[in-house]
């Protein structure tokens, strides 16, 4: 019997994946820092994105994420935790560097702080990770619901534009802050 080959798939409302991908979501995110995955299903938002990468009917992980040309932003990357360290997330931000080719793709990502000793580790290879991937901090550190994130780009940084961006995006999560 032939193995199979992973393959990355964009995921709608009506898509199979969506039950597991919230289990992912819901397993690898505290519950401040989840907002709604629901606009990244509906096909009627434009430049809101969700992909998973899958083998068969298994999920691995998944991504989603915002586009405004020239600009993309990393919402959200997450691995099945049966799959972590086996490089799903590095497939996953190289396809977004392919598929959504831009001037700048950014994200945000928990700073390694002391005073949170039980995470730290973590953390810090998640900063690690993104660097290997080419990103590099940009701006000021800021607070998000009470956790400290660093924003972490490859490309030009243009504040101005990056403001029009989240202009654009912000309304769509307005009610749950």
């Amino acid at each position: 019997m032939k193995e199979l080959e992973p393959k990355i798939t964009k995921v709608d409302a009506g898509s199979k994946f969506v039950k597991e991908i919230k289990i992912v979501f819901m397993h690898q995110f505290p519950i401040h820092e989840r907002v709604s995955l629901e606009p990244f299903f509906d096909p009627s938002v434009e430049g809101a994105d969700a992909w998973v990468l899958t083998e068969g009917d298994k999920i691995l992980g998944f991504v989603t994420l915002l586009s405004l040309p020239p600009i993309s932003y990393i919402f959200y990357l997450a691995t099945d935790p049966a799959h972590q360290g086996k490089g799903v997330g590095s497939r996953l931000v190289n396809f977004v560097k392919e598929a959504y080719p831009s001037d700048l793709l950014f994200l945000h990502c928990e700073v390694p702080v002391e005073s949170a000793p039980e995470r730290l580790q973590t953390r810090l290879k998640r900063l690690d990770f993104y660097k290997r991937l080419g990103f590099k901090k940009v701006g000021k550190e800021h607070d998000w619901r009470g956790e400290l994130f660093q924003t972490m780009a490859i490309g030009t940084w243009d504040e101005e534009k990056v403001k029009r961006f989240w202009e654009r995006f912000d309304p769509l999560w307005k009610d749950e802050d």
